[in-house]
């Protein structure tokens, strides 16, 4: 599994932590990919998170899609964690949590810039229908996805 990760052109972009003596997660991005402004892009994208116990691939447990930059992505991921919480935040929160509680366990956060298409003579990513792809061949593949469903 984790070679599909490489053959899709998925990149490390950071990690979600928990922070000691807190009960809301946060994302942590790689230098690598600030640097090299990756963060700032506004292509659309479709991002990962990855668990991993002692760095050795567990599991992709959740798909997600971004259209503008993922900073901002996980900025309402972040947010939804704080406020008045959808059940899909709660749930995603949960586990996050019961994942992170044991020190050997991580959360890794992988993303790819989706292409770019050209229909009916206009330019669009293709961020939806990436992540709707994404969703089903990791479903099809027995990945114990948190998604309830695409978007």
């Amino acid at each position: 599994m984790h070679n599909l990760i490489n053959l899709y052109n998925f990149i490390s972009a950071g990690e979600i932590i928990l922070p000691e003596n807190t009960l809301l997660p946060k994302f942590q991005f790689n230098d690598d990919w600030v640097k090299q402004g990756q963060h700032a892009k506004k292509t659309g994208l479709v991002y990962l998170w990855v668990k991993y116990t002692n760095n050795e691939f567990v599991d992709i447990a959740y798909v997600g899609k971004a259209g503008r930059t993922l900073k901002m992505r996980a900025g309402q991921h972040q947010g939804g964690w704080k406020g008045s919480l959808s059940k899909a935040s709660e749930n995603n929160r949960t586990r996050i949590i019961e994942w992170l509680s044991n020190s050997n366990n991580s959360v890794v956060v992988y993303a790819r810039h989706s292409p770019i298409l050209k229909i009916n003579d206009e330019t669009i990513s293709s961020y939806s229908i990436d992540e709707e792809s994404f969703i089903k061949k990791f479903r099809n593949l027995d990945c114990n996805l948190w998604n309830f469903q695409p978007g």
